[in-house]
């Protein structure tokens, strides 16, 4: 009996036996875009093209033995899939060389890197003085103590005896201070004559 399987492979085997040419031939008409007349690289011409270079630089010693038939035997053997052999070779050979890369290169970049590290840090440190340096101060910082107290005022005797007031004396001592705003003075002033006015005689 005749399934559907077996129409599907029918189909499948007339579809390939169509060819490009056919189907180029239907399309042309109706979307040209889609069609192409590629039919293969020139193999010759590429050959051609890859002995001129070698040519031109023929005067490196590597290229002076190199012929037309090696090329195209090379070209040849890159159509074939590598196998799994080949490919595990080339990666051992890829590792081989990383390792004694970085055999070679170990000892001196060690070095090379402890000095950036030594050169860095001390540059950090210059940085991070700088920039404490530049940090903004608190406004207190700009203002002085005063150095004179507040006048004390003398308060009354219980002895009945007068006791010499210190205002008068703090006083005195006004102009060997420093000087203070003008206002704080003259009322420093006004209080030591006021306090020497209420004192009693004997």
């Amino acid at each position: 009996s005749y399934t559907i399987k077996d129409a599907i492979t029918n189909i499948t085997l007339v579809w390939k036996s169509v060819p490009e040419t056919a189907l180029n031939g239907v399309w042309s008409d109706l979307w040209p875009e889609v069609v192409h007349d590629f039919k293969g690289f020139n193999e010759g011409k590429d050959v051609k093209d890859i002995m001129k270079l070698v040519k031109e630089v023929r005067g490196d010693s590597g290229f002076q033995e190199i012929q037309e038939e090696d090329v195209t035997e090379l070209l040849v053997s890159m159509e074939d899939p590598l196998t799994s052999e080949e490919v595990l070779e080339m990666a051992e050979m890829a590792k081989n060389t990383r390792k004694k890369r970085m055999r070679q290169i170990s000892p001196k970049h060690m070095q090379v890197e402890a000095a950036l590290s030594r050169a860095a840090s001390t540059y950090s440190q210059l940085l991070y003085q700088l920039i404490m340096a530049q940090q903004q101060k608190k406004i207190t910082s700009i203002f002085h103590p005063l150095s004179p107290s507040a006048p004390e005022v003398a308060g009354p005797s219980t002895s009945g005896q007068t006791r010499p007031s210190s205002s008068v004396s703090h006083v005195s001592n006004v102009s060997t201070a420093t000087p203070l705003d003008s206002d704080v003075e003259d009322e420093l002033v006004e209080l030591g004559s006021a306090s020497s006015e209420d004192e009693l005689p004997n």
